[in-house]
């Protein structure tokens, strides 16, 4: 019998391009839960203990849970460890920056099989 385990992304973020594709793919989602998961995936991926000594966190502190929200402080430690800036982008008029917003792609569905939400305002057919 085949044994099956269920699909964790961390595993696949083994070098900095992919990461940096990763996080990029997630910002632009716009969904705040799902850029907090994909830092927290590329997090896993590395050494936590590293990451809690460097940012002088404790390890458990490290682990967002699905209705905890850290601090922006604390995100921006964490990005710094992990070698991965933010820089702004200037964006184009306001208008025309919500319909180009992207969907959730695939890959960035969760890491451990969380299912992929309808976009706002999606009408049933």
């Amino acid at each position: 019998m085949v044994k099956v385990e269920p699909f964790d992304t961390a595993r696949h973020l083994d070098n900095p391009e992919v990461i940096a594709y990763y996080l990029a793919e997630a910002f632009q989602t716009f969904d705040s839960r799902l850029i907090l998961r994909a830092i927290q995936n590329v997090a896993r991926a590395s050494n936590m203990s590293k990451i809690a000594r460097e940012t002088g966190m404790s390890r458990t502190s490290l682990y967002w849970g699905k209705n905890t929200s850290p601090e922006f402080t604390t995100v921006l430690k964490v990005l710094d460890t992990l070698g991965v800036r933010l820089e702004p982008i200037a964006q184009k008029p306001s208008g025309e920056r919500r319909s180009e917003r992207r969907q959730r792609p695939a890959a960035l569905a969760g890491g451990r099989g969380a299912p992929a939400r309808k976009p706002r305002g999606a009408r049933p057919h």
